[in-house]
């Protein structure tokens, strides 16, 4: 596998900079990141064993360290934090692999809470989805896949050899068409079969090694795998900014899903017309990149007809010059529905 290139590395990044790397769709890894905070500086293994105890935690395990569940059979097995934790200190020679994946800190270890800081670049207005804690020992790979949400991946322990492909290259890491495994490749990264498999090798990979201390960002709908190179203690925070979401492709999210996402927001005291960064609305947004489920949505959840984007064009200008006469046809049909409920108010 030839690297295309390297994820772009800062020492320290300003609220501006991540700004850029936000509305441009790019990972980025903060070295360091961790430096000064409780986490790093505690979380041993006997750390985690004194805090955690016997809480009953249930652990992957895969005979060749695999954990693509699209592609491998992952079992599992449970027991006390502090005996099961052993596990992850095994050499990878022994063959089986250990793995605590994605377990919520909050509901299964809060006592671990007040050793965390949230991110500092997930504003009051972004819903903080899960806080997970993630353990397995060298050799542990997570698959390649990608997630529905943006990540901070904290990397506390380890070392951690990450992949990343950009959302553009979907087509060609050929996504899992098994029910709930759509976000998984069928692609095995380390060993992919290129007969299986042509349009791969057209892939442009991304490459970095997280080490103890960094922070790496994650845009949603990125692909990444993740390899485990020594015993390794890690924890992500998945979150969600009012904006469009583009994980699994929103033009396969329906209506309903749409505006139960964009009701999140809104329960939050959010304004659905509120401007972003740019000064253009959200159903601007969605009408010019041509989302016509999101524009939907938007509109069935209250967001207004009267805004306009940077070149002072109406919704309907928008889709009309961009040849989307089925938006401009569902904002026309919309605006008429307005009118006539101003017609009846009157009466």
């Amino acid at each position: 596998m030839k690297i295309a290139g390297n994820i772009d590395t800062v020492s320290v990044l300003s609220d501006a900079d991540f700004n850029t790397f936000y509305y441009n769709r790019k990972p980025v890894v903060i070295k360091g990141g961790l430096e000064g905070t409780t986490c790093f500086s505690k979380w041993s293994v006997n750390y985690l064993k004194e805090k955690i105890g016997s809480t009953t935690v249930r652990v992957a395990y895969t005979e060749k360290g695999s954990y693509n569940y699209a592609i491998r059979e992952v079992k599992w097995i449970g027991g006390p934090f502090d005996e099961v934790s052993d596990l992850f200190t095994l050499p990878a020679s022994k063959g089986t692999s250990y793995y605590l994946a994605q377990l919520s800190i909050p509901g299964f270890f809060p006592m671990l809470m007040d050793d965390l800081e949230i991110p500092a670049f997930i504003r009051d207005g972004d819903i903080l989805d899960k806080v997970n804690l993630w353990m397995g020992g060298a050799g542990c790979d997570s698959g390649l896949h990608y997630d529905n949400s943006h990540n901070f991946f904290y990397q506390v322990c380890g070392r951690k050899d990450m992949v990343l492909f950009s959302p553009e290259d979907t087509p060609l890491l050929y996504p899992s068409q098994l029910p709930g495994k759509w976000h998984m490749s069928e692609v095995e990264l380390h060993d992919a079969d290129v007969e299986q498999f042509p349009l791969f090798l057209q892939a442009q990979p991304y490459h970095c090694i997280v080490e103890p201390g960094d922070i790496i960002y994650i845009p949603t709908g990125w692909w990444h795998n993740v390899l485990s190179l020594d015993m390794s203690v890690s924890v992500n925070f998945w979150w969600h900014r009012f904006d469009i979401p583009i994980g699994k492709g929103i033009d396969m999210f329906s209506v309903p899903e749409l505006s139960s996402f964009l009701q999140r927001f809104l329960q939050k005291g959010v304004d659905i017309d509120q401007p972003d960064a740019e000064g253009e609305s959200l159903l601007m947004r969605a009408v010019d990149k041509g989302h016509v489920n999101f524009v939907d949505a938007l509109l069935r959840n209250g967001a207004s007809l009267a805004s306009v984007n940077r070149k002072g064009e109406s919704p309907v200008e928008c889709a009309q010059k961009n040849g989307r006469r089925d938006i401009a046809g569902l904002l026309l049909k919309h605006a008429e529905q307005e009118a006539n409920i101003k017609k009846l108010e009157k009466h």
